[in-house]
């Protein structure tokens, strides 16, 4: 049996094996969205793994057919998720409860309940967006390769590689190469005065 490594196929094939219904490309994809929904600074009412589910339904059932580039499918994707989670934080949580009384759980043990300020979910989701197309804007300045090398990078940092063995292999440089391309792509990323004001 021939072992397929998805994060090394160009994106339009990916999108190919997903509108074929490929299982190994929509278990990449859930993992990929997985990866974003646990990004720390989200700070998520919702569990990770729901809003992956959901965003992936989303994405079989209509956003998949709503892609023009294909070889823009992991960022439509990227887009798609990123969008479902800001939208999250906009809708109200129907169990409103005072934070004073007590609640019990099925055990009949009792618990205090805490809800997220609204003000501050949307506070937070403005600064998340903004946050993120200032990444966006300045992340196409900088060289080529390293846009190639700080993606696999920070996708290694979101858990989709395991390692730098693993992005060498993708990248088809050695180790110690990769090594040095990502501290310096980074320092010349992070010299950015923008950037630099995000951190």
């Amino acid at each position: 049996m021939i072992s397929i490594n998805y994060q090394a196929l160009p994106a339009e094939d990916l999108h190919q094996m997903c509108l074929r219904g490929d299982q190994g490309a929509w278990t990449f994809i859930y993992n990929y969205v997985l990866a974003i929904c646990r990004w720390k600074k989200w700070n998520l009412r919702d569990d990770p793994q729901d809003l992956a589910q959901a965003i992936v339904i989303h994405l079989i059932e209509k956003g998949i057919d709503n892609l023009r580039d294909e070889k823009a499918f992991l960022a439509f994707v990227k887009r798609l998720a990123v969008n479902h989670i800001l939208d999250s934080f906009k809708t109200p949580n129907p169990r409103m409860c005072s934070l004073d009384q007590p609640q019990k759980d099925g055990k009949g043990d009792e618990y205090n309940e805490e809800y997220p300020d609204p003000k501050s979910s949307l506070e937070q989701e403005a600064e998340l967006r903004e946050m993120i197309e200032v990444i966006d804007r300045y992340f196409c300045r900088i060289p080529k390769y390293c846009r190639s090398v700080l993606t696999c990078y920070f996708q290694m940092k979101l858990g989709l590689y395991q390692d730098y063995q693993e992005i060498s292999r993708v990248l088809k440089s050695p180790v110690g190469t990769i090594s040095a391309q990502v501290r310096r792509c980074l320092n010349a990323f992070i010299r950015i005065k923008e950037i630099r004001e995000l951190l």
